[in-house]
C-alpha cells in the first residue's frame, strides 16, 4: 500500500510541480506553442493549464484536475498491487502530495 501510494505521489509531483514533461517532450507541437504562449503572455501558466486553455475537452480536464488525475493513477497503480484499499490509498495519496506540495 504504502508504495502504491509513493507511486501516485511521485507521478503527481512530477505532472504538477516540475517541467518534466515538457522538457523531455520539447519537439511536441503543444509544447513548442506553450513555450511561445508563455513568452509572449504568461510567464506563470503551465503547460497542464495551457492544455486546458487552448483545447477544453476531457482529456485536458482530466490533465489538470489534480483529484481527477490522482483518481486515475490510483486506479493504474491499484491494477498492479490491489483495489482493496482503494480509497485509502486516495485519501493518503491526497493528503501526502498537498503536504509535499505546500512545503516545495
Amino acid at each position: 500500500m504504502i508504495l502504491q501510494i509513493f507511486w501516485c505521489v511521485f507521478l503527481m509531483y512530477i505532472w504538477f510541480k516540475t517541467d518534466a514533461f515538457s522538457d523531455y517532450f520539447s519537439n511536441l507541437k503543444s509544447v513548442k506553442d506553450w513555450k511561445k504562449y508563455k513568452e509572449e503572455k504568461n510567464p506563470d501558466l503551465s503547460y497542464y493549464d495551457f492544455l486546458f486553455i487552448t483545447n477544453k475537452s476531457f482529456w485536458t480536464k482530466l490533465l489538470s484536475c489534480r483529484y481527477c488525475l490522482l483518481f486515475w493513477f490510483v486506479i493504474v497503480t491499484s491494477l498492479f498491487f490491489n483495489f482493496i484499499n482503494f480509497p485509502i490509498i486516495y485519501i493518503l495519496s491526497l493528503i501526502l502530495f498537498r503536504v509535499i506540495e505546500k512545503n516545495i
